[in-house]
């Protein structure tokens, strides 16, 4: 980020502290500056949170002057106009103190010795992520909703989502592994290549949806996460690329155009796979809803630790109307032929993860006819 995270600490055991602090003092090198504040009541929390802006609090349930979720709903009390991303931390550990801790407000809940850095930096951008995904207006003490969303899932169908489609996984994945042996045979009939390519190719658009299923399932339970490591630009870059230029070869009108600037680090620290998802879902509409002109993915520099996105197209507009409703579930545009070829949740589940990511993907028209998707996210990087 651009500026250090304001990070307040409300703990009342030095030694948990100092553990903590030493913890928030490496997240530096993952992208992840803080600026640490210390109390160790939660009346001089509340002060503090007062009278400075304040990003995440790391809030412990066990304090001398409060305990348990009382500690949370006192913090929650101060209203809509002061919402960090708000982390608990407990030495017990427990599903149903964790479900009373998420239902009552708080973005994560953290258990006492089972917390090193890399885990911890996760907890703090996720937090950060569902916090930001709070609808605008709403109380603090309202757990956050994925943008969109107007209401929970009904009881259990997330889990009977995540349930059925871990068990298409499994036959699909013999299909697409056998699919894929049989076009090595060097003895296939052009006829029996094309049959079989295209089993592959209806294969992987179901895999497409499974996944996109499974993490919308994810999202309105509020359990998208990200797992950062070091990548190299270009590899991530490469793979948007062939895999867009499949499509893109079928318009023999469309000119594909892949832009990194110069001053863009070559190594980044951050959720590659989750990036290039985001990155696919805009390539591919782009490709689909575009004739003629060209798509351009261009990445570069947006402050020390941050990289801006951008795609771009020369095809139909969208109208204020569909840009207004785009980014909701199950939403679709175009023609029916082309709202066949999705779930409508591609855009859904990219926002949200762009948020998680630290940005805010939005859209906008190009000017001369055409679209224009742009975020920026927390991506340090890596020497």
């Amino acid at each position: 980020m651009s500026e250090p995270l304001r990070v307040l600490l409300i703990e009342d055991n030095p030694g948990d502290a100092r553990l903590l602090a030493e913890m928030l003092a490496e997240l530096g090198t993952q992208g992840l500056d803080c600026d640490l504040a210390w109390t160790d009541t939660l009346a001089a929390g509340e002060r503090q949170l007062g009278r400075a802006g304040v990003d995440v609090v790391l809030l412990d349930l066990g304090l001398p002057d409060s305990s348990g979720l009382r500690s949370l709903q006192r913090l929650l009390a101060h209203g809509p106009g002061q919402q960090p991303a708000l982390l608990v931390l407990s030495g017990l550990g427990g599903d149903e103190l964790e479900r009373q801790a998420l239902e009552a407000g708080a973005q994560d809940y953290l258990v006492k010795g089972e917390i090193d850095a890399p885990g911890l930096a996760r907890a703090i951008r996720h937090a950060l992520g569902r916090a930001r995904a709070r609808p605008a207006g709403a109380d603090a003490s309202t757990p956050a909703l994925p943008a969109a969303t107007a209401a929970p899932a009904p009881p259990g169908r997330n889990g009977f989502l995540a349930g059925i489609s871990h068990e298409l996984r499994t036959p699909l994945n013999g299909i697409l592994g056998f699919a894929s042996i049989l076009l090595e045979d060097d003895t296939l009939s052009d006829r029996q290549r094309r049959q079989i390519s295209m089993i592959h190719r209806s294969g992987e658009h179901l895999q497409t949806l499974i996944n996109d299923i499974l993490d919308m399932a994810k999202a309105e339970a509020g359990r998208l996460e990200l797992n950062p490591r070091p990548f190299e630009v270009e590899t991530l870059v490469a793979v948007v690329e062939a895999i867009a230029r499949l499509k893109a070869a079928q318009k023999p009108d469309l000119a594909l155009q892949v832009e990194i600037a110069p001053g863009l680090p070559k190594r980044l620290f951050g959720d590659e796979q989750r990036l290039r998802q985001v990155l696919l879902n805009l390539m591919d509409n782009a490709v689909k809803f575009t004739e003629s002109g060209h798509v351009r993915l261009h990445l570069g520099p947006a402050g020390r630790t941050r990289v801006a996105c951008e795609v771009e197209d020369t095809g139909v507009g969208l109208s204020d109307a569909q840009r207004e409703r785009l980014f909701q579930p199950y939403a679709q545009v175009g023609d029916r032929a082309q709202r066949c070829q999705g779930t409508g949740l591609g855009l859904f589940i990219s926002r949200q993860l762009v948020r998680l990511m630290g940005g805010e993907l939005r859209v906008a028209p190009r000017e001369g006819g055409g679209n224009r998707f742009a975020f920026e996210v927390d991506l340090a990087p890596v020497a």
